[in-house]
């Protein structure tokens, strides 16, 4: 329903570049004008396309009980019109589909009855639309004032509720503990509903598919003519005359959707183009932030950044600081609203604006530590990696506290291994190149964007980051260690991990949790056969595949379902002198092919998708073996050393 909204929007959220303006001159409260880009409440966002919610749960919830009605049994018994029905279904009786009056036929009965007969040569269904802002969208403003009886939304709405309608009952029978959050998270996104082709981005392929012509026409024509008795009009629409003008309206809609639904198309919405692959991330991400970043910019790219990085319980946790003091911003949450509801400009303008590069470096140990020492506690293995991002401006370190930070990463490294520090930077980013583990992958540029260049979007500059994220091995800890490196007894550990069909997830494990001797120490991988998984391991190679077209020699790969990979550590870093010339241990679990199963397995609690392959990880004797404790130690000696000389003198 299209609205007239008298709110105004604030100026801060709009983008010109992208959205419409929201001039609160073109609703004049005191006559009741409408606006010339009404509001059009009750549709939610999507990457492809503003999408009408309620039609699309109308289609689900009609899929689970279908019904097909004679339209004779639904129609008034007035003489007149029981005579034209009886006349019409002499060839074939009318019937009112369900599926289709939830969905498409529900529209286009409004624009046969209330469009088509004033302008029958002139037949317009659809109707396009903007947001007020990209990444904190609020408000939907329409391009137009009049044919709103079929909106760009509610024809996405109409066709995403009809493909699911039409497949849900099959779907279910395939997983009966499907929910709706699932159906919806999994067809609105790349992967599709169990691999098929049922996806949002694939729309206008699925039209054709799920609404042939004479079909749409057919439901249209039965529809309106429930709705021509429920509706007062005007002016009387005869039965003959509903029939052609529905028809018209289907004709239109059908010649409407190829030509002017310009959605993102699968490929073009991929954060990784030309790859299959799922790749999911579960991360403990820590997101630092000058505030001398423009509000509007600073909130735009962390915003597009979270986006990306699934947040949410099946993946990432994000926490949001200062930059400058090292306090928490935006405190440690699973939910994205938590972002878009904390971080406002009011708060913004309170906090100070800079970096400090010490007090970030202490806030990481801090968190970091407390991390470590929860997963002792839980007996945790993680399973997720650990990520600080440091989002500078023009901010510069000074000489002293870039070679105190120097040190207290070589401390931090060792007491935090598996802590990654990536740089998204104004200015000359290559400045922070010395406080990262690679130069060439672990620093990036973040420029202005207000130039108007496509080099300059959000999303664009966003990518590679978010592609990092994405690469960095997730974490298995020994949970004994804590952030003390104090390890009271030994013994096994296990946790349970999930893959979807054509995903992979990759780990690391360091070799703090390994580097001596030690009888009996290995990683297993235990299949749970719910379906062959690929297995490949590394002590070189960061992310090892079985379609790696490079470094076969030093990848290992093996097919499991049911049965296990053992990787043995008991001598795994012999001939290493020191903790950190000892390679980790890298290794991937995929679920290489879609899913041909009739029904998934896969109920937990934790699985995603009910089409996702449950394997264990498994640790046994893993130790505890970290030199922080010396190299504090050797700091101490050091300080007392440059003491002793000073009074001397």
């Amino acid at each position: 329903v299209a609205d007239e909204e008298p709110e105004a929007v604030e100026e801060q959220e709009q983008d010109p570049e992208h959205e419409l303006s929201a001039d609160t001159s073109l609703v004049d409260i005191a006559s009741n004008a409408i606006s010339a880009c009404p509001v059009e409440n009750g549709v939610v966002f999507t990457r492809w396309g503003t999408v009408s919610a309620g039609t699309v749960l109308a289609g689900i919830a009609a899929g689970l009980e279908p019904q097909s009605v004679q339209l004779r049994d639904l129609m008034p018994r007035s003489g007149q019109m029981r005579s034209q029905i009886r006349s019409r279904q002499q060839v074939q009786p009318m019937r009112v589909d369900n599926l289709w009056a939830a969905t498409i036929s529900g529209d286009l009965a409004e624009v046969t009855l209330l469009h088509v007969p004033s302008s029958p040569n002139n037949i317009q269904v659809g109707a396009a639309g903007a947001w007020n802002h990209t990444v904190s969208p609020r408000w939907f403003f329409l391009s137009q004032r009049t044919a709103l009886e079929m909106t760009d939304a509610e024809i996405r709405g109409g066709i995403d509720g009809l493909v699911l309608a039409t497949n849900i009952a099959e779907w279910r029978n395939r997983a009966n503990t499907l929910r709706l959050s699932q159906l919806l998270d999994m067809y609105y996104s790349e992967r599709g509903v169990f691999g098929s082709p049922m996806r949002s981005c694939n729309r206008r392929d699925q039209f054709s598919t799920v609404a042939p012509i004479q079909t749409m026409r057919d439901q249209a024509a039965a529809f309106s003519s429930i709705l021509d008795k429920e509706m007062q009009m005007a002016f009387t629409v005869d039965q003959n005359a509903i029939v052609q003008f529905s028809g018209s309206a289907a004709d239109a809609l059908a010649s409407y959707v190829p030509s002017n639904l310009n959605d993102p198309s699968c490929e073009a919405t991929s954060i990784t183009p030309n790859d299959d692959t799922v790749w999911r991330t579960a991360a403990d991400l820590f997101i630092y932030i000058d505030v001398s970043w423009p509000y509007n910019d600073i909130y735009s790219v962390v915003g597009n950044l979270l986006d990306g990085v699934d947040v949410g319980r099946f993946g990432t946790r994000y926490t949001v600081l200062s930059a400058q003091t090292g306090e928490v911003i935006v405190n440690s949450t699973l939910f994205l609203a938590d972002f878009h509801s904390t971080f406002t400009l009011a708060l913004y303008q309170t906090l100070q604006s800079g970096l400090n590069l010490p007090n970030v470096i202490r806030s990481l140990r801090e968190h970091s530590v407390q991390l470590m020492t929860t997963e002792r506690q839980t007996a945790s293995m993680s399973g997720r990696s650990k990520i600080g991002l440091v989002m500078p401006n023009m901010a510069a370190v000074s000489e002293g506290d870039s070679n105190w930070a120097v040190q207290q990463l070589a401390i931090l490294r060792e007491e935090v291994p598996d802590l990654r520090m990536l740089f998204f930077a104004g200015g000359s980013h290559t400045r922070f190149n010395r406080f990262v583990r690679e130069e060439s992958r672990d620093v990036f540029p973040l420029r202005e964007l207000g130039s108007g260049a496509v080099i300059d979007a959000v999303n664009v500059q966003t990518l590679p980051v978010i592609q990092r994220i994405q690469r960095e091995p997730r974490r298995i800890v020994n949970p004994r260690c804590g952030g003390d490196w104090v390890q009271a007894d030994w013994g096994s550990n296990t946790i349970n991990q999930y893959v979807e069909p054509q995903g992979v997830v990759f780990y690391r494990l360091h070799p703090n949790y390994f580097f001596r001797a030690g009888d009996n120490r290995r990683i297993r991988i235990q299949g749970h056969g719910f379906a062959p998984l690929t297995v490949c391991q590394s002590r070189w190679v960061q992310l090892p595949r079985s379609n790696a077209t490079q470094n076969m020699d030093v990848i290992n790969c093996r097919v499991v379902n049911s049965d296990s990979v053992d990787i043995d550590l008991s001598n795994a870093c012999d001939g290493h002198t020191v903790i950190h010339s000892c390679p980790p241990l890298f290794f991937s679990v995929e679920f290489a092919v879609r899913s041909q199963q009739n029904a998934f397995r896969c109920t937990d609690n934790e699985c995603r998708f009910p089409d996702m392959a449950r394997f264990a990880v498994m640790a046994d004797n893993l130790g505890c073996f970290s030199s922080a404790g010396k190299a504090i130690s050797s700091l101490v000696v050091l300080l007392v050393a440059l003491v002793a000389v000073f009074f001397r003198q």
